[in-house]
């Protein structure tokens, strides 16, 4: 059952093309897993990429996965060995959940913000 929309799980070669990927995941249409998924808002596309742009300004690597829930959210992931150690769910302006692997193996769950006017003067990218 197609629970998300996503790329392959090879690391993007630079920012331009995750960005382009994120604003890819805008054409996904209503009902696009063919369970009810909802279309990623434009709005939902503008916070991806700006928090992709605080993470990749703190020299977080590319990540690995980008993809859509079916409630519109976009996810980014990043994986070591293949296991999964950090996801970033945005879930509106300036504000998602980060989920990170715990040594252990543990997940731990933390709520996280940005303020997209501090990241390029104006809060929009071109």
């Amino acid at each position: 059952m197609p629970t998300a929309a996503q790329t392959d799980a090879q690391p993007a070669a630079d920012w331009d093309a995750v960005t382009d990927h994120i604003r890819g995941l805008g054409r996904l249409e209503a009902d696009w897993n063919g369970y009810g998924a909802a279309a990623v808002p434009a709005d939902m596309i503008q916070w991806a990429v700006e928090c992709g742009t605080k993470y990749l300004r703190e020299n977080h690597p590319v990540p690995h996965a980008i993809y859509a829930f079916p409630d519109g959210h976009v996810v980014f992931e990043w994986y070591e060995d293949a296991k999964l150690v950090r996801q970033i769910e945005v879930e509106g302006p300036g504000r998602g959940q980060l989920m990170s692997r715990r040594p252990g193996g543990e997940f731990a769950f933390e709520g996280i913000t940005w303020d997209a006017a501090a990241l390029n003067g104006s809060g929009r990218h071109q």
